[in-house]
């Protein structure tokens, strides 16, 4: 590398970089403007304040990912159908934001999303997407009954990897 890139090695202390553990004190942390709108509308909404339409709407993916996975676990009802609302799932259609955003969902209770729950079941085959789901659905009252029939009625439509790692969260927490 040094011979390729002597100028790095001019710049910065580079085996102190890669060799010693931790940062090095010159680390400084990186800023970015849409991370900190993010942080703002998560730290508004920790005191209340709900973002509006017209804030998120040009929100890039990594932005609105961001902002889910910054939600608290569980919210209102009331707050899952807002969310839902302005930020407009349907539209931007992005099986991460579904995935996310329905773990939210099981664990606060906002019961009619489950329809949307069984076909996202039926359509996705990610384990990354499809596992948190099936955990919250196991972890939480509500929906501890459907997930053992949902589950029969899409396994085959799952990679045998998918359908073996279900099969033991539903071992688990067989009660």
């Amino acid at each position: 590398m040094k011979a390729e890139l002597p100028e790095v090695f001019e710049k910065v202390n580079v085996p102190k970089w890669v060799y010693e553990p931790g940062l090095p004190e010159e680390w400084h942390r990186p800023k970015s403007h849409l991370y900190d709108e993010v942080q703002q509308v998560l730290n508004d909404y920790e005191q209340g304040i709900k973002p509006t339409k017209e804030q998120v709407h040009d929100w890039h993916r990594y932005q609105i990912l961001s902002f889910l996975q910054g939600l608290p676990r569980k919210i209102s009802v009331d707050d899952c159908q807002y969310f839902e609302e302005i930020l407009e799932f349907e539209e931007r259609n992005d099986v991460a934001f579904f995935s996310y955003f329905y773990v939210i969902c099981i664990a606060s209770g906002y019961q009619v999303v489950l329809p949307r729950i069984e076909e996202f079941m039926e359509k996705i085959g990610r384990m990354l997407h499809i596992l948190p789901i099936v955990r919250a659905m196991i972890e939480t009252d509500w929906s501890r009954g459907y997930v053992r029939p949902l589950f029969e009625r899409v396994r085959d439509r799952h990679h045998q990897i998918t359908v073996n790692a279900i099969e033991s969260l539903l071992k688990k927490a067989e009660w």
